[in-house]
């Protein structure tokens, strides 16, 4: 399994338009590089963040190029795209924003397009840009009670700050209109219209369509070249993943791929696949498949079990099916997902290099009833090949911490002092139950896999592989990313004990 590390450079306490360039410019120059190991480079408002391995390069030869390329002297003059939209100013806040600064809607809304606004950065949802500064004038805080559904195209306020909603989505921001223009589409060449160091000048128009919002871009081939099972009913969500998607943070995009690579790269590996072929990611209740052609298959990992014509088969272990045989996922006792590989590894398209499906950014979809999948090429390994894992599923679940980018001795204390009970989890996050310590609000930043952020209200959450690469929530901590397959497997209400990191700060650790 790939164990990555972060390296963190924060180059201000404010932002700063000069700053921001610095930080976008040393982003591109470092992805332009091309560097072996740097697996992703995330800039923020005013900090840059570079995911690397380091076992193909060392953590002092990447800080000292980050270091290089952020600096005053070596800032380089990229160019800039100015981004065009029309905007009917239609919003449900835009009265009540009006009345609270004292203006009419017509003024708030001449006020707001009255400005060319810097793409600081991108990464609540894919294509979403955080752009500023808004006219102090017409600046409101979030809502306090943030909308459960937000249309794709809403355009939003938040204190200083302003944005287009590419995708329906949950949102707190105040919305004043809408764009006549889709801001965000898969399909397209360029999926994100707008991308970090652009600017951005909004027209007032009359009237107009909504913007058109975009449909899930599908990676599954219509016909396969080789048919292999067929879906009779989904499970309750079931994603092809291979590696993840790596590279893309700056956009949005999140990294996907096995929340337990650990168990996915052993059901791959029994039927002689590459550790990062594509496999079907099970969670809690698996879909019920034909086998279309024989093939020899794996399971691995732990949330369900594996039956075969409705009898229990044995996971770990190579398995030779036939045409005409059924396998489907009941729950199991324990663990929340497991994986099945099958040999020659399942036939997909690739986005931005990586088959892994990403629900919040429609990249891909959970299987359906009537999907086929086949495999990308024919080979079958000897069944029986076996393999003894060992992994315990303790009553509390002990997972290490590391430095954080706001690292604080007294809120690593408060997150470490007690067990913490798992009250909700997904592919976004863990959700733990609240600490005797607040948090609080950073300028937008790129968040890293693992990351222990913490809320005013006191509650952490441990951010996972389909969490978005942005954020403004205080990090005092990350999970040690060897940690990160185990927690993957714990189910709501597990206990969890996180333990206190013994080194320092972040950007050096």
């Amino acid at each position: 399994m790939r164990t990555l590390s972060q390296l963190y450079l924060k180059l201000a306490e404010r932002p700063d338009p000069d700053v921001n360039a610095r930080a976008v410019s040393a982003s591109a120059r470092l992805l332009a590089e091309e560097l072996a190991g740097v697996t992703d480079v995330i800039p923020g408002y005013t900090t840059v963040l570079v995911e690397f391995d380091p076992r193909v390069v060392s953590r002092e030869r990447l800080a000292a190029r980050v270091a290089e390329l952020t600096s005053e002297d070596a800032r380089a003059s990229a160019p800039t795209r100015t981004v065009t939209l029309r905007v009917v100013y239609d919003g449900p806040d835009l009265e009540d924003l009006a009345a609270a600064a004292g203006l009419d809607p017509a003024e708030v809304a001449k006020r707001h397009a009255s400005v060319r606004y810097r793409a600081y950065a991108a990464g609540y949802t894919p294509g979403f840009a955080y752009l500023a500064a808004v006219d102090s004038t017409i600046r409101m805080p979030r809502r306090e009670r943030p909308r459960a559904h937000v249309p794709a195209g809403s355009v939003g306020i938040a204190d200083d700050q302003t944005g287009v909603y590419p995708l329906a989505s949950p949102g707190g921001w105040n919305l004043i209109g809408r764009t006549v223009e889709t801001v965000y589409d898969p399909a397209r060449p360029r999926p994100a219209l707008i991308e970090p160091g652009d600017h951005v000048t909004f027209t007032p128009v009359a009237n107009g369509p909504r913007a058109p919002a975009p449909g899930p871009l599908e990676l599954l081939p219509t016909e396969p070249a080789y048919p292999t099972f067929q879906v009779h009913a989904p499970g309750m969500l079931d994603l092809i993943v291979d590696a993840g998607r790596y590279l893309a943070g700056r956009l949005g995009f999140a990294r996907g791929g096995p929340l337990d690579p650990v168990s996915a790269r052993i059901a791959n590996g029994l039927v002689g696949n590459q550790p990062t072929a594509p496999a079907l990611e099970i969670n809690y209740l698996g879909p019920t498949l034909e086998v279309l052609r024989a093939c020899v298959i794996a399971f691995a990992g732990a949330g369900v079990r594996l039956r075969l014509d409705g009898e229990d088969a044995q996971p770990y272990v190579t398995t030779y099916v036939q045409a005409g045989q059924v396998l489907t996922f009941p729950p199991a006792p324990e663990g929340v997902r497991g994986y099945l590989a099958v040999a020659g590894g399942i036939e997909s398209a690739r986005f931005m290099g990586s088959a892994s499906v990403d629900v919040r950014g429609l990249i891909g979809r959970p299987l359906g009833a009537g999907d086929v999948l086949g495999v990308a090429e024919l080979h079958l390994p000897r069944a029986g090949f076996e393999f003894v894992p060992y992994r315990r599923y303790p009553r509390t679940l002990q997972l290490r911490l590391l430095p954080g980018p706001q690292y604080d001795p007294g809120l690593v204390a408060a997150l470490s002092a007690e067990p913490l009970r798992v009250q909700h989890s997904d592919r976004m996050g863990v959700r733990l139950g609240p600490v005797s310590a607040s948090g609080f609000g950073v300028p937008s930043e790129g968040n890293p896999l693992g990351a222990v952020q913490l809320t005013a209200g006191g509650y952490p959450m441990i951010l996972l592989n389909d969490r978005g690469t942005m954020g403004g929530y205080a990090k005092p901590a990350v999970v040690d990313p060897r940690d990160l397959p185990r927690l993957a497997q714990a189910r709501d209400g597990t206990l969890v004990r996180l333990l206190a990191p013994k080194r320092g700060p972040f950007s050096r650790g």
